[in-house]
Formats: C-alpha cells, structure tokens, sequence
C-alpha cells in the first residue's frame, strides 16, 4: 500500500480513537459540541430523529452536527431530577417534585402540563416513573401510590407503600409493578390488579429500575442495594444474578443492546455488560483517566440504544457520550497517553506501508512503527533534543531500508527490521551541503531511484544502482510524480515542473498553481492544489478542468490524492473527498 493512500486516510481521521478495533470507544457530547452538560437523568428519540437528554439544568436536543438547550418553565423549585418519555409522538419531561411539562414543537417549547403539588393533598412526595399509554393516558408511580391522569383528572389507583418500587409495560394492557413486597400485574382497562410473584426472602428489596424483555418473557430488577434480578413469567421464579459478585450499587438503567445481551447501568461502577441467557459478566465500561475515550463518569443514570446501532449513555459527572454497536467503517489509531504501546504522536504528516506489512508514521514527535500482526508498536526519535522530532515523509527504498525525511535535520536512513539508525544524511554532509534540511517529500520512481526534495535548498535523486547522490537546482518542492520512464513531475509551491532525467533538462510543465499532490492516470496529471480545488490537466491536448467548492468538494485546499476502485480520493483541509472522474 503507498504513502498516498495512508496519508488520505489520515487526513480524514480528525477524530481520535483507541487503538484496539474491538473496543468500545465513548464519544463525549460535552467534547463534541464544547458545552458543559452534567447530572444528566435520562435520554430518548423522538420521531424526527432528535435526541433529547434531560438534566436539572436544562433540556438539550442533539442532532449530528448542532445541538439546542430549552429551560423549562418550572413553577416550583426543588427539581433534582429530570427524566424524559417519548411515546405517541408525545415529549415528556418530568421531575421529582411533581412537575410535567410537555414540548410544543409548533411553538418549540416545553410548556407546564401538570403541576402534582396543586392536585396532591400532601407536600411531601417523589415521583419515581411516568409512562404513557396508548390512549394517551398518564400511569405515574409516586411513593404515595400509583396515579392515572385522564383528561385532565389525576385518579389514585393502587396505593403503594412507601418503599421504593417501579413500573413498567408487560403489553398494552397490563403494567408490571415491582415492590418490596413482590411483584404485580395491573390491567389497565379493569384497574383489577393480581401478585404474580410474592416476595418472601429478599429484605430491603428497594426497586430503581426495570427492563421487561419481550422475546424471553423475562423481567430485570435493579435495586438499590441488593444487586441484580430476573424474574421469569413462564417458570414464576426469581433468581439473583451473579449474587455474589455483582455490584451492590444502585442500579438506574437496564437496556438490552443486542437479542442475547443486556446492559446494566449502575451508579458509581459504570456499566456492565451481561449474556442474557447464561448472565455471565462480557464487558465492564468504566472512566479511564489515561483514556479519553473511556466512558465519561461512573455514575450512570440511563441507557438508550437507538436503531441505528448506537448506544447513549447518561452519567452524572460526564454528562452525554455515546458508542457504536455496528463496525466501525473507518478504525482510527491514536496516542494513548502513558502507554508506549501506541502511536507516538497524535499529528501524522506521512505513513508507508513496508515490504512486511508493518505501517510506519512520520508526526510531529517522532517515528511510529506498527507491527499490525502483533499490534506491537516501536517509537523512535520522540522527545529527543539534540535532532529532529519532526518528521514529513517516509518511504521505503529497493533494498528495504526506511527513508524518513525531517523538518529541520534532514534525510534518516534507518533498518526496517530493527528501526536501526543507518545512516543521516544532512547539510552537515560535504556531498549535500547545499541540500535542503527540510524535506517534504521522497519519492521513488520505477527504476528504484530516490527523488527527495523540500524547503530552502536543493533537491537531490539517490541513484540506487551507483549508490551515490545527484544534486539539482534549488526549488521549494512539495511532492513527485512520475510522467514516464525517464520524465520526472516537481510539483512546486508555484507551478509544476518536468525534469528529463537523463539530460537534467527540466521545463515547465503546468504553471501558475500551488501544488500539495499529483497523480497521473494516462494522459491525465490530476494535481491537488492549495486553494485552487482540484486541477484535471492532459498534457497530451493541454486542456485544464478545475473542479473546486461549486462541483463539490468540501474545501479548496486539498493535501493529498489517490486512485482506488476506479475513483480518486482525496485529503482535503475539510475531510475525505470520493471523486469519480
């Protein structure tokens, strides 16, 4: 694989992600957007495609590239905590005080729907969960009792006790209520209400959540201090999952994020990942300090896995962040901070595949080698003094030794197998002391000859065959191509140049461009240009198309170019370009 395709991926890579594929890796919303959201409660969809995650501070709505926050119209203060319910088409947000407010998209607003201190003869209450039925009615779960609001008149239907307990749908027509003392089926149309399972064994069995699993006919119970449980509609039986181990932490979300597996959110120990079936611990997610791509914050309060494969996650501290379920289409490499294991710098300016498949990156701090097979990475160069730490361009030559060429000290020579420093080739040389210290760009042609060239000084060719240097003319050059067998493209900082390369004649070729890359295809000089958009020049006929922001491209100012499935790639200043010719 060439330097050219490495360095177009990494162009478009601006995100960093860990190295390891498999892992999960959290987008934090606050990092994304550069808002400060924390304490959040809860999160949904609605139908337009809006996410929407709720805190004491403000509702905020996400999109893939803006965000919104709305306030809502509180009437009495004391709010701890905000959650949200999309059912219906309806957007709820409701506190813990009692307030209910419903969004208007035609006025784009949350207004007060229902104030429960008005209507409650009691100035002391919480207010656990909301659902919405088909209808359209309220089931709302307070430590006073279970209340239905219908049309506008709010109903007591089963008084609770005081102990924490929590609610959720079996189907249209039935709710699951899990309290202290068991569990209960309610219908919702007869208000008839029926113990399903009585609980005489677990003490303080105090519910925070619940997940009902409607392809095992299954119900999870997280509790506030007692761990995890599964109660079994077919077998009536309720088992205590991983008993022993499992965190004894309050438990505030449960989602199931795939047909086998489930996530349990958990307050202060992040989130497990359990195997539905034989509720077997897969994964723990957890805040990494040293990895910023770690789940922001332990507290988790609520999980949504949206149809898109994605998986939002609220934390206390962290605010919003989020995971993709689904593969990745691009895997992006990244520093890990105090882990030599990695990429040496976050800033790559050149990457070469070798002849054993081992990737090596040129940055700003150093030289990476990565061992792909073994996912063993060696550094070389980085946070060194006394030579360059900045390296632009790498390649590999016939022999299979490592070029890199460096910004300020010159041209590394060094062994593919050892990283081995071979030779260095600078102004300090008598033979180049005319050449350029700052090389951009070394290229090698057909006939397995070097062309290396830069900033102030002159560019050179390193004939493979004779073992020695031939220097040429002082020119600022940013990339070569390669025309013909013995005809050489200088794109240069302000025109494109021809060198024969047996006379050393070298003539103009395309004028009056600044040029980052070229590419030839046929009759074709494709030549990415800074600020002028892509340049489509036969130099058979001398036509010249421009292809820029108006037919396309995302910026003017393009890096790099390859040709791959029968379309050009290109590295813009504005993200990765696809463009069919």
């Amino acid at each position: 694989m060439t330097k050219k395709y490495w360095l177009t991926a990494i162009l478009f890579l601006h995100l960093a992600f860990s190295l390891d594929v498999l892992a999960v890796k959290f987008y934090s919303i606050n990092s994304l957007f550069g808002i400060s959201s924390r304490v959040t409660s809860s999160i949904c969809k609605d139908d337009n495609g809006f996410i929407w995650t709720s805190s004491k501070t403000g509702i905020l709505r996400l999109t893939d590239d803006d965000y919104r926050i709305y306030q809502l119209p509180y009437e009495k203060a004391g709010a701890l905590i905000v959650k949200l319910i999309y059912k219906h088409s309806k957007l709820i947000a409701y506190t813990n005080n009692g307030q209910i407010f419903s969004y208007n998209s035609t006025f784009d607003r949350f207004e007060l729907l229902i104030d429960l201190y008005k209507t409650i003869n009691n100035e002391k209450f919480d207010v656990y969960n909301l659902l919405i039925d088909h209808s359209g009615d309220y089931w709302i779960a307070l430590n006073l009792g279970l209340y239905r609001y219908h049309s506008g008149k709010l109903t007591l239907i089963d008084k609770v006790s005081q102990e924490r307990y929590s609610i959720s749908w079996y189907d249209e027509q039935h709710l699951n209520i899990a309290k202290p003392e068991g569990i209960w089926s309610l219908n919702i149309q007869s208000l008839k209400s029926k113990c399903i399972y009585e609980n005489t064994s677990v003490s303080s069995f105090f519910v925070s959540s619940l997940f009902f699993d409607k392809t095992e006919n299954k119900l999870w119970i997280g509790t506030f201090s007692k761990g995890l449980f599964c109660f079994n509609f077919g077998s009536a039986t309720l088992d205590h999952i991983l008993e022993s181990t499992f965190p004894r932490q309050p438990i505030l979300a449960i989602e199931a994020n795939s047909e086998s597996t489930i996530l349990v959110g958990i307050d202060g120990q992040g989130i497990w990942e359990l195997d539905k079936k034989k509720s077997q611990v897969l994964n723990v997610y957890k805040e990494n300090d040293d990895d910023p791509y770690s789940l922001p914050g332990n507290g988790v309060y609520d999980i949504f896995c949206d149809q898109y494969k994605r998986v939002w996650v609220c934390t206390f501290s962290g605010g919003v962040s989020f995971y993709e379920l689904a593969s990745p289409l691009i895997d992006q490499i990244t520093h890990h901070a105090n882990n030599a294991n990695s990429l040496v710098n976050n800033d790559v300016n050149g990457i070469i595949e070798d002849s054993d498949g081992k990737i090596w990156f040129a940055t700003n701090n150093g030289i990476s080698c990565w061992d792909v097979a073994s996912n063993q990475w060696k550094n070389f160069y980085y946070n060194k003094l006394k030579q360059a730490q900045v390296f632009l361009a790498l390649c590999e030559d016939d022999q299979g030794r490592i070029w890199a060429g460096s910004y300020s000290s010159g041209i590394y020579v060094l062994d593919r197998k050892t990283g081995r420093e071979l030779a260095h080739y600078s102004r300090d040389n008598k033979e180049l002391s005319s050449v350029s210290n700052f090389i951009f760009d070394i290229f090698k042609d057909s006939q397995g000859d070097l062309w290396i060239g830069g900033n102030n000084g002159k560019f050179i060719c390193y004939q493979s065959k004779e073992n020695k240097f031939k220097t040429y003319t002082e020119e600022s050059i940013s990339s070569f191509a390669e025309l013909s067998h013995n005809q050489i493209l200088l794109g240069c900082s302000n025109r494109i140049l021809l060198l024969n390369k047996q006379t050393g004649d070298i003539n103009d070729f395309l004028p009056d461009y600044v040029v980052q890359d070229m590419l030839v295809l046929g009759d074709i000089v494709w030549v990415a240009t800074s600020g002028e958009g892509l340049v489509e020049y036969n130099y058979k006929d001398g036509t010249i198309k421009k292809y820029t922001t108006h037919e396309g491209l995302p910026s003017n100012f393009l890096n790099s170019i390859i040709y791959a499935d029968n379309c050009l790639w290109i590295g813009t200043e504005s993200g990765l370009c696809r463009f069919n010719p």
